[in-house]
């Protein structure tokens, strides 16, 4: 019944106003043939659920909001003149009529074309309060005495009006001379109309857990025991990862991905699955819906590290995130699963042997027989392997059994290098001996049988990771450019070099800091604005965040490249050092850009040997084997800890709010997996909302020259009168654009092209850029930055998302060479 004017648009209710039907597209299932009906369904069903959002789409109205009560106020302010009966202009309407008609509309709902009502039994209602006991609970953080509390109190509200209603309905059928007591039926209907009934099973928290258990496919912790004996009190969480994986599939979306495979092909580096480690792993080439579990590892504080509880609630988390599905939905904070959270002096003292026991016994139960889920009356079975161990260097030594000191003889987890090879001039042109699998399977060996060998091969254990069939430590602890290059070796080279422009009077640091305050940042880098530097002992002393390290090169390499002379040696060692970043943290690979990659790694090393003489850290020695590892493991932006530490904020705020010290890693594991119950209940797991906007209004053209009128005419394809909303920014899967953004439009001869954005416009749910096209000159090697200029002749040109080289905003600053753009990682075009 729905004509073709209806679109579907992910993650919001999205309904145009031309059509016989309301299609609720959070279920797809539920059609209404008023508007009422649908208000109803999404209130009843919807509500609740983690990232609600509706899209108005009256008169091409665009707003979002994320209460159903917003949105009518919205409709009974801003288009009170619209029939939401009839879909047509009445003759007469005033808000109280549009309020009523909205609120009262109670009936059956047609689904699926068929005249019924949807499910509201007890059954329904009380999922319906589970999951707001939930949100209240776990999204809001609200302590488990109010809540129940509240409950109660919420209950007795209910029952004591409960009571009043049905004393005015008995009056009111004997004022009609009906005596209840003559009809059975209606007097055991009456008696069964009570609220008891849903909130009896919710009332306590055993009770909320059962259901949650029963209701909401609630996955718990389980406590193990460390060290085989009944009696230790040394435990740790560990969550079943298997049971975790059976939920995630049951989530279409997160179905829907796994059945589809992410390789590119020809030559293309964008993901896991074209990398080398994919194409050669017996299981994963196999069937191409073999599960890809990366784990991550890390230590952190969840107290004050210099307060009383210092390193005593140090934990250790082990996260796991499905590689199957797409980098954009892994780096959301809830789509990383937790699979245990131990005390970091556990770890230390009884290995990762002993606290993985379980995990690996699971992984080999995976890689065995797989697991089974039933999805729409079918059965399907999956198996699936470890792609990867994502830690620091810390950490990934620490799992794969090298030295976890880096002065010791080995530091290399990657190959024989030695920590004295560091110091030799030659470095950048030695080739040292590959870890390969038999190489390592012999060292462990010849350790066991003398432990004094540990030194010479540096190593000290065999990994317990090696147990699994399809996975072998020494392809699969991967390079982390975020604490390779952000948090190490960006703070200090650029320490070292700032502090030699001090010494030789072409900067201040005072100044410097005052520049970098007052400078401007725009989009995104206004959230991560860099920390002043410090001074003391004569050098430089940089503290910055690994997302304020990227903020503060762009904005460093304009503010000084003003003073800085071309060709000074320590001015083109920062511009190598930007390259690298670009090339660690580029999205998309090539043989082309991986050979670049190499040699830009030699550049930089031997030019450093050449400044500073003093040798290299391990970290700058790792680089070495960047462009094996993208080659490999696919981008290394897809092995960044960046997003996994995110996960660590969590915990953190929580342990703080709950104050509770006594066996922190089950409180805090617990209440894990209840927030992950809660976004289990959205029809959407993966994506939230495609497209959100604040605020707002009806495109006016008055204001815009005669050809943008025309592209705002022709790119929108606008019938007369029809309206458009315009906004100032506008958020698309978790990227935020506003005007005055530049976009990458093209490339021309490996020069990219740019447009400025000067207009936003939704239509339909889907968002449009008015985009003033500018004149690429050059790019700038001393500003790491393309020049660009607007076009003498003004020239307009209307884009949507997918007309993007690159769906990234830039910014543009403003140097000597003028109008400046720095991209904030090569592209591939950039190669071709």
């Amino acid at each position: 019944m729905a004509s073709g004017g209806e679109r579907k648009h992910e993650g919001t209710y999205d309904h145009s106003w031309d059509v016989e039907v309301f299609i609720c597209h959070r279920c797809d299932s539920y059609q209404a043939t008023k508007f009422g009906y649908l208000i109803k369904h999404l209130q009843d069903v919807h509500s609740s659920e983690p990232g609600f959002t509706v899209r108005c789409g009256i008169a091409s109205c665009e707003r979002t909001y994320t209460k159903i009560n917003s949105f009518l106020c919205h409709i009974r302010r801003l288009h009170r003149n619209i029939d939401l009966e009839t879909l047509e202009r009445p003759t007469v309407r005033n808000e109280d009529d549009i309020g009523d008609n909205i609120e009262d509309d109670n009936e059956g709902q047609p689904v699926h074309n068929n005249e019924a009502t949807y499910d509201t039994s007890d059954v329904n209602l009380q999922r319906r309060l589970g999951t707001v006991i939930l949100k209240w609970r776990e999204q809001h953080q609200l302590p488990k005495t109010c809540l129940n509390s509240l409950l109660e109190d919420v209950a007795d509200i209910f029952s004591s009006q409960e009571k009043e209603q049905l004393k005015k309905v008995e009056q009111c059928l004997q004022a009609n001379n009906i005596n209840v007591d003559e009809i059975p039926a209606l007097r055991e209907l009456l008696n069964e109309f009570s609220c008891k009934s849903v909130f009896e099973p919710l009332k306590t928290e055993a009770r909320q857990l059962s259901f949650f258990r029963k209701e909401l496919n609630l996955v718990e912790p389980v406590e193990l025991i460390l060290g085989g004996r009944e009696q230790s009190q040394d435990t740790f969480q560990y969550i079943p990862i298997l049971d975790t994986i059976k939920s995630l599939l049951q989530h279409d979306d997160i179905f829907a991905q796994v059945m589809n495979t992410h390789n590119c092909g020809h030559g293309i580096l964008s993901n896991f699955c074209d990398g080398e480690n994919y194409k050669t792993n017996g299981l994963f080439s196999s069937d191409l819906r073999t599960l890809q579990i990366c784990l991550y590892n890390d230590d952190f504080e969840v107290c004050n590290p210099i307060g009383a509880f210092t390193k005593k609630q140090k934990l250790n988390g082990m996260y796991f995130v499905l590689g199957n599905i797409e980098p954009r939905y892994r780096s959301k904070l809830h789509v990383i699963q937790l699979v245990w959270l131990c005390k970091t002096v556990y770890v230390k003292k009884y290995g990762f042997a002993d606290v993985g026991e379980q995990l690996i016994r699971d992984l080999c139960v995976l890689e065995e027989e797989g697991i089974s889920i039933w999805k729409n009356n079918c059965q399907y079975h999956f198996k699936g392997t470890v792609s990867m161990i994502v830690a620091d260097n810390l950490g990934s030594h620490s799992i794969g059994g090298f030295p976890e000191c880096f002065t010791a003889n080995r530091i290399c987890r990657f190959c024989m290098c030695t920590y004295v090879s560091l110091k030799e001039s030659s470095l950048s042109r030695t080739v040292f001996s590959q870890r390969s699998e038999e190489l390592y399977d012999s060292h462990v060996v010849l350790i066991k049988n003398d432990p004094s060998l540990s030194s010479v091969y540096g190593m000290k254990h065999n990994c317990p990771f090696n147990k699994l069939h399809f996975f072998h430590v020494t392809s699969g602890l991967p390079s982390d450019p975020m604490h390779d290059l952000l948090e190490g070796i960006c703070p200090i080279v650029w320490s070292k070099v700032l502090s030699h422009f001090v010494h030789t009077n072409r900067m201040n640091v005072q100044s410097f800091n005052q520049r970098l305050l007052s400078f401007e940042y725009k989009g995104n880098d206004k959230n991560k604005k860099p920390s002043p530097l410090s001074w003391s002992s004569g050098s430089v002393t940089i503290r910055q965040t690994a997302s304020q390290m990227t903020c503060f090169m762009r904005a460093a390499l304009y503010m000084l490249g003003d003073i800085i002379p071309e060709g000074c040696m320590h001015w083109q060692l920062l511009l190598y050092l930007a390259d690298l970043c670009a090339l660690a943290f580029a999205p998309v690979h090539n043989v082309q850009s991986l050979s670049y990659l190499h040699g830009l790694v030699k550049d930089f090393l031997e030019l450093y040997l050449e400044i500073f003489k003093a040798g290299i850290v391990p970290k700058m020695h790792y680089l070495t084997h960047y462009a094996e590892q993208i080659a490999h493991f696919g981008p290394l932006s897809g092995c960044s800890c960046m997003r996994f530490e995110a996960k660590h904020s969590y915990f953190k705020k929580l342990a703080k709010k709950t104050m509770n010290m006594k066996n922190l890693a089950l409180t805090l594991a617990k209440r894990h997996q209840l927030l992950q119950c809660s976004y289990s209940t959205s029809s959407f797991f993966l994506e939230e909302s495609n497209i959100t906007s604040r605020g707002g209004t009806v495109l006016d053209t008055s204001s815009y020259q005669e050809e943008a009128k025309n592209v705002i005419k022709s790119g929108l394809n606008l019938r007369p009168q029809q309206e458009v909303f315009k906004v100032s920014s506008v958020t698309i899967k978790g990227v935020t654009y506003q005007e005055r953004a530049v976009l990458i439009t093209g490339c021309v001869d490996t020069f990219l092209q740019f447009g400025l954005v000067c207009g936003i416009f939704l239509k339909l749910g889907n968002a449009h850029f008015l985009v003033s096209q500018l004149e690429t000159l050059y790019f700038s090697a001393h500003y790491h930055a393309y020049v660009v200029q607007a076009k003498s002749t003004t020239s307009y040109v209307m884009l949507q998302i997918h007309d993007l080289l690159d769906p990234l905003p830039l910014q543009y600053s403003h140097c000597k060479g003028g109008m400046c753009v720095a991209r904030k990682h090569w592209l591939l075009s950039e190669f071709t």
